[in-house]
């Protein structure tokens, strides 16, 4: 038998597949990447959006000014200390 017959004979013996899995590879191929494509779309969606960014800003503010807050007292303790215990003393001789 010669190798043409061979392969005359094994494709006789083969019959069409039910279920081909490179199709249904492709369909879930495409299905993920159309979901991937819709993640990156609303990630890209999200990085443009700029509605609570005004939110973030006070909030850096607001860190920041109680920061010089805590350092400014921090530096000026002993004359804070001097006139709060100047009015205690105050109160307490006037009662």
């Amino acid at each position: 038998m010669c190798l043409s017959a061979n392969r005359t004979k094994v494709l006789e013996n083969t019959g069409p597949a039910p279920d081909v899995p490179a199709v249904n590879f492709v369909l879930d191929y495409k299905q993920k990447q159309a979901e991937v494509n819709k993640v990156i779309n609303y990630l890209k969606k999200l990085l443009r959006d700029e509605s609570g960014q005004g939110m973030t800003e006070y909030a850096l503010i607001l860190a920041l000014v109680a920061i010089g807050a805590i350092v400014a007292m921090t530096a000026l303790r002993e004359q804070i200390v001097a006139v709060f215990q100047a009015v205690t003393n105050t109160l307490t001789g006037a009662l």
